[in-house]
């Protein structure tokens, strides 16, 4: 399992388009390849999951504010859920919902990005 932006992907793969690098990404290994598009300039955040016959779309609303850390609460959520037994694609999926909360309480601690609350729950 990968979980590489938008940029990362393209990176990675030394493809333009979200799906040839979520195929590509496939071929090189991973089973999965969820590529997050919080760092691009649209109205809404889409993440992109690919694997091995599947893919899907998931659309987020986009937080008003920028945040240092979101990628990998996304990805230390998505392994934590995986290590207690969770199946791949409900551990991505409650991952970026625990991920999108932990954002939208996310604190400033100076001047800088905001950093997610991960213990939102409390």
């Amino acid at each position: 399992m990968v979980t590489p932006n938008v940029k990362e992907a393209q990176r990675l793969t030394q493809l333009t388009s979200v799906e040839a690098c979520g195929e590509r990404l496939l071929a090189l290994g991973c089973d999965y390849a969820l590529i997050t598009g919080g760092d691009e300039a649209t109205d809404n955040v889409v993440n992109h999951l690919f694997g091995e016959s599947h893919y899907s779309a998931y659309t987020w609303a986009r937080l008003p504010f920028h945040y240092h850390g979101s990628g990998c609460t996304l990805a230390a959520s998505i392994a934590a859920l995986l290590a207690l037994g969770v199946t791949p694609l409900e551990a991505i999926n409650d991952a970026q919902e625990y991920t999108w909360h932990s954002l939208q309480r996310a604190y400033q601690t100076g001047g800088g990005q905001r950093n997610p609350d991960r213990l939102f729950w409390r």
